[in-house]
């Protein structure tokens, strides 16, 4: 039995890891968590407008499989700015049985910034579509929560990487400023979505009152139509937050004690589901975690992005 659990193990991928410096291992422990949420309350604290702690700590991460290395020439840099404006940050990446010409770009693009680690794998091989996301997303955990470093920063985010913000254009990025915002108001959340106008991610939309079931499940027929939510977000003013089951539309923000105990999976109440569903019901189980979507957006110069940085230049306005 032992030789035949050794030959099991021996067949699992081994992950590679590259890192500007490889972390000590430790565990998210319940003194860690309350000592992570009180630099959450503090950094939040410190805010009002679109100010906050900015040595609070955020990792941006994000999985791919097989990916356009010239998505990831555009994108990656773009994180970098982004983490760079906003002062501590790390960028973590998994990927798995990718091209050459996709892991070659990875290493070339996060190379650029010391606060990098990109781990990869062959041979995983897989299931489901969602289980096989599920994995990738799950393995980024792990290595948060196995990092004495990673696993004190205040703030995690995980985002797509097969869609670049602004396009391919250098001048159109992320606005570092309504990810200050979302950030000083951090006591108002656990986790935090944007807005993408038409919001088509309805695969990881949860919302009890008007669109609170798989859009493919078995009950689908009880949700309300997709523009429900437009209606829903344009009577929100920028300030306001609405409440959710589950989110995600390219990039959410949680406070990091929030991933210390769950997981992703591909299924869900018996059906398959998007991964991030089952993920939000674990996080609000175990945590009460108080899960909201805005009507901001991120990305300069998408739809509502004019509203967004609006209401930004008002908050930078003397009283």
């Amino acid at each position: 039995a032992a030789a035949a659990a050794a030959a099991a193990a021996a067949a699992l991928p081994a992950i590679t890891t590259t890192t500007a410096a490889t972390p000590t291992t430790t565990s998210i422990n319940a003194d860690s968590r309350d000592s992570m949420l009180q630099k959450v309350q503090q950094a939040a604290a410190a805010g009002g407008g679109i100010q906050y702690d900015s040595s609070a700590g955020i990792i941006f991460s994000g999985v791919a499989r097989g990916i356009d290395p010239n998505h990831i020439r555009h994108h990656i840099p773009k994180l970098i700015k982004l983490g760079e404006s906003l002062g501590k940050y790390h960028i973590l990446i998994y990927e798995n049985d990718s091209p050459g010409a996709t892991r070659d770009a990875f290493r070339e693009e996060l190379g650029k910034s010391p606060h990098t680690t990109y781990l990869f794998e062959d041979g995983v091989g897989g299931s489901s579509r969602t289980d096989n996301i599920a994995r990738a997303r799950n393995k980024v955990l792990d290595h948060v929560r196995g990092s004495a470093e990673l696993s004190q920063f205040a703030f995690f985010a995980m985002t797509d990487l097969d869609g670049v913000c602004g396009g391919g254009d250098m001048s159109l990025s992320y606005d570092p400023d309504v990810f200050r915002y979302a950030l000083s108001r951090a006591a108002d959340w656990d986790g935090f979505f944007f807005r993408f106008v038409p919001y088509w991610d309805m695969w990881a939309f949860r919302q009890k009152d008007f669109y609170p079931f798989n859009m493919f499940g078995s009950k689908a027929g009880g949700n309300q139509p997709r523009e429900k939510i437009e209606t829903v977000l344009d009577g929100l003013a920028y300030d306001q937050f609405l409440e959710v089951d589950s989110a995600f539309m390219m990039m959410a923000l949680y406070k990091t004690p929030m991933i210390a105990d769950v997981s992703y999976k591909g299924v869900f109440e018996g059906e398959v589901d998007c991964e991030h569903a089952p993920f939000h019901a674990e996080m609000r189980a175990k945590h009460n975690a108080r899960l909201r979507l805005s009507r901001l957006v991120y990305c300069q110069g998408d739809p509502g992005y004019e509203g967004t940085h609006n209401f930004l230049l008002s908050l930078q306005k003397p009283k």
